[in-house]
């Protein structure tokens, strides 16, 4: 709960009321927001004078920006109706990099006010708005499922998933430790309580050939430092070279300067893991193919062996399956 910033009402009545000064001055002399002055002349009661509209400019059509937004909508943003031609689009954060991307979004079609809160949770946070022309009437009910017309276009859904993972997703780069063995492991994760929201990205996703997971995180009543859990929580994860083929992907459409670095971050890890792989002389078990490629390890039974993929064939094979047919060639 944020604490009640005290305002002096008799101050508050004489520099706005008996002097006309305006919010954002009378905030200057105050050393409170503007925001706090607009709140505490409503509570108190005082004449509050008629607002200069702001200027705002209708929404671009371009389904693809469309796409995006209802994207972020679905993550982290609240919309509501203030007048037939007026849509209120706001949303709160501790993080000033989501504040660029918020702005970065919506300042072409409004003007931004950004106020700032104290709070127990957070020693600081800013609350974020824009006031935008009825065009923008598509944000106001939050979706409980994606559109079709998304669903259908590949082009049109990697734009609606860029926005949701600039409001809630995660890219990460985890260091492992397996008794000798480090490495590091690439990992995407998008959550939500939107059980419905989040099966249509992972089965669109598990389409375009992406190893998506689906888990039940949270369930309905958890306890944490931040409250309680009002339904059930689930999570999207996918792992390693996947992750780097959906950064790809996602990279040049994602507004979050923070996440597009995390993402390149990825793609320069996996291009590292490919070239200290190297070809060794093996011969393939499937076509006999003199020259492979390293492809990687895995951990069985607190061993580590090594993956091998042919360049001819395509075909993988490892450690393991070289010793079984040495076996059985020699019995």
């Amino acid at each position: 709960m944020n604490r009640m910033i005290k305002v002096d009402k008799n101050k508050l009545e004489e520099l706005y009321v008996n002097q006309r000064l305006d919010g954002r001055h009378i905030s200057k002399i105050l050393g409170v927001s503007p925001w706090t002055i607009w709140n505490r002349l409503k509570i108190y009661g005082l004449p509050v004078r008629r607002q200069i509209p702001h200027p705002k400019f209708s929404f671009s059509g371009n389904l693809e920006e469309k796409a995006y937004i209802l994207g972020f909508r679905t993550g982290d943003l609240y919309a509501i109706r203030k007048s037939p031609n007026c849509i209120k689009v706001e949303s709160s954060s501790s993080q000033p990099v989501f504040l660029k991307t918020f702005g970065k979004i919506f300042s072409k079609y409004g003007i931004l006010k950004v106020y700032e809160r104290h709070g127990n949770i957070t020693e600081k946070t800013f609350k974020i708005l824009c006031y935008l022309d009825s065009s923008f009437e598509f944000l106001i009910n939050k979706l409980d499922k994606i559109p079709q017309w998304i669903i259908e276009s590949d082009k049109h859904f990697f734009a609606f998933l860029a926005g949701y993972i600039d409001a809630e997703g995660s890219w990460i780069i985890a260091n492992h430790r397996v008794k000798k063995w480090n490495y590091k492991d690439s990992i995407f994760s998008l959550g939500s309580c939107n059980k419905a929201i989040l099966e249509q990205i992972h089965q669109k996703l598990k389409e375009l050939g992406f190893n998506s997971h689906l888990y039940l995180t949270r369930k309905k009543g958890t306890k944490t430092q931040i409250g309680k859990y009002n339904s059930d929580f689930y999570r999207i994860r996918i792992y390693g070279k996947n992750v780097e083929k959906l950064a790809k992907i996602i990279l040049p459409i994602g507004l979050h300067e923070d996440k597009q670095k995390d993402m390149s971050n990825i793609i320069r890890l996996e291009k590292t893991k490919i070239e200290k792989l190297g070809t060794i002389n093996i011969p393939c078990l499937y076509c006999n193919h003199k020259n492979v490629s390293k492809s990687g390890s895995y951990l069985y039974k607190n061993v580590r062996y090594q993956r091998y993929r042919c360049p001819i064939c395509k075909k993988i094979f490892s450690e393991q399956t070289i010793k079984r047919v040495n076996k059985k060639g020699v019995d």
